[in-house]
């Protein structure tokens, strides 16, 4: 699974994989959906009586970017391994096992391996996982990262493209117009200005920049991405307010800005936090039994974003010892595939047992 690509939006090919595999494995009712989710119901109930184990497929890497597993001081190194593909990989493993081990009880699964997590894939998937099972889910668990954190709580965020154009020029017989690349730098420079309010915690980041034209040539158009993020829906808006009120200092005759929200991930909902904390604390225990170290509880950007807005209990767990997400250093310890595999059993078994 490491080895083939799969940039947020280009999910195709890892899901065909996962797909053919587990019809290898004899699973009869592999599904898909128009985000091209894969899904597989196992002992489905009526109502509400049902939980979702989901890994993503998709990594933040480009198609160009060369997938190679390279083994380094006992490490496996590779871009995207550990997030998410040796999660996504022993979720495989987890519904064999299910299916050819595990008797039916009165609560029933959905198994997914869901597309759009990273980047600008604004959970795509998990919105339409919700959007067609939100109102049968009890319980929603995320495997994704690594075994040293559990993720009990979301955070949000608003996303944007923000891209400014003037008149430009040439550098030195129009020396004096407005430059785009000028301007930007200055709006970003007043973005960074910005002090976040609350109790929360709010951050936010200019994160690709792109434009003009050559050295000798005042820019014309410059680009950005732009984000905020914060565990407080209220943070998120104030940051916004901020930033248009940036942008509408700054605009003039000669200088036009266009800004479009691009992405946004909600922060919580009201939801049954007893609930998130005590199955926390179980999987907390069983992962310091596998793995004799004791995960620190965390909030993050997940899958999990979706379902918690929505009031259903969730959380994101790490199946393997590893660092480096979203670096081409990233690697896994292989010998973690097996404990994490245990881990997989456990967190199934409490979930299911505790519905």
């Amino acid at each position: 699974m490491a080895l083939i690509k799969a940039p947020t939006g280009h999910e195709k090919k890892r899901a065909e994989y996962c797909v053919e595999w587990l019809q290898a494995q004899g699973i009869e009712e592999v599904l898909s959906d128009e985000c091209t989710n894969v899904i597989v119901p196992w002992n489905i109930q009526s109502g509400k009586n049902n939980c979702m184990f989901m890994a993503h497929l998709d990594t933040v890497f480009s198609e160009e970017t060369e997938l190679m597993i390279k083994e380094k001081k006992g490490k496996w190194c590779c871009p995207g391994i550990g997030d998410d593909t040796a999660n996504a990989a022993i979720l495989l493993l987890l519904i064999k096992y299910v299916h050819e081990k595990v008797k039916k009880r009165s609560c029933g699964v959905w198994f997914v391996f869901d597309v759009g997590e990273e980047g600008l894939g604004n959970l795509a998937g998990s919105r339409k996982l919700m959007e067609s099972y939100g109102n049968r889910l009890r319980w929603v668990t995320s495997f994704d990262l690594y075994t040293h954190h559990i993720y009990t709580s979301s955070v949000g965020s608003y996303r944007y493209r923000i891209v400014v154009k003037t008149k430009g020029g040439h550098s030195y017989l129009d020396f004096g117009n407005k430059s785009a690349v000028a301007e930007m730098a200055a709006l970003i420079h007043e973005l960074y200005g910005y002090q976040p309010v609350g109790a929360g915690h709010t951050t936010y980041n200019a994160g690709v920049i792109s434009g003009g034209t050559s050295v000798n040539t005042i820019a014309q158009e410059c680009s950005m991405l732009y984000e905020a993020r914060s565990d407080e829906a209220e943070a998120l808006v104030e940051c916004e307010n901020y930033l248009y009120e940036a942008l509408k200092k700054r605009k003039t005759d000669d200088v036009q800005i266009e800004c479009k929200k691009i992405g946004e991930r909600p922060c919580m909902g009201v939801v049954d936090t007893e609930k998130i904390m005590r199955i926390a604390q179980k999987c907390s225990d069983l992962i310091e039994k596998v793995t004799g170290k004791r995960p620190a509880f965390g909030q993050a950007s997940t899958d999990c974003n979706i379902p918690l807005a929505m009031g259903i209990p969730s959380l994101c767990i790490g199946l393997i010892e590893g660092a480096g997400a979203h670096t081409l250093e990233e690697w896994i310890n292989p010998e973690s595939l097996t404990k994490g595999f245990q881990i997989a059993v456990g967190v199934f078994e409490t979930v299911t047992e505790e519905h």
